[in-house]
């Protein structure tokens, strides 16, 4: 398979994932969403949770979620790498290009932010503007 092959997989299987997520019935008061990243083995997996607040001065505004996916969404590291940093990068490459152009994008950019980050440590916001 060729690394583009595995990007499009990766990339096709990600806008899947977050549709059906986009899809389910979110609390009215989701504010913010969180894309949170966990290592596990041979993968790096990652959930998407909804806040009923957003404070950038605060960095634990996405620590009690009104709303949580069930299903986790894993990144091969034979395709994303081995690197913590890759998988970061990675994913916030998916959720910005989902962000253009998923099918419920609208839901991700009615919010007050968007934000991805490993579970212990910082968050990047995505939305509205990448900041670091």
């Amino acid at each position: 398979m060729s690394v583009e092959t595995d990007a499009a997989s990766l990339l096709n299987g990600f806008a899947a994932w977050l549709d059906a997520a986009m899809n389910r019935k979110l609390p009215p008061e989701v504010q913010a969403f969180s894309f949170n990243l966990y290592e596990a083995p041979g993968t790096w997996d990652m959930e998407v949770t909804g806040a009923a607040a957003f404070d950038p001065a605060n960095a634990d505004w996405a620590c009690d979620p009104l709303f949580s996916y069930p299903e986790l969404f894993y990144m091969p590291r034979d395709i994303v790498g081995t690197e913590w940093e890759h998988a970061l990068a990675v994913g916030i490459e998916l959720v910005t290009i989902y962000l253009r152009g998923g099918k419920h994008r609208e839901v991700l950019q009615s919010s007050l932010a968007v934000a991805i980050g490993f579970v212990d440590g910082d968050l990047t916001i995505v939305w509205p503007e990448m900041t670091a």
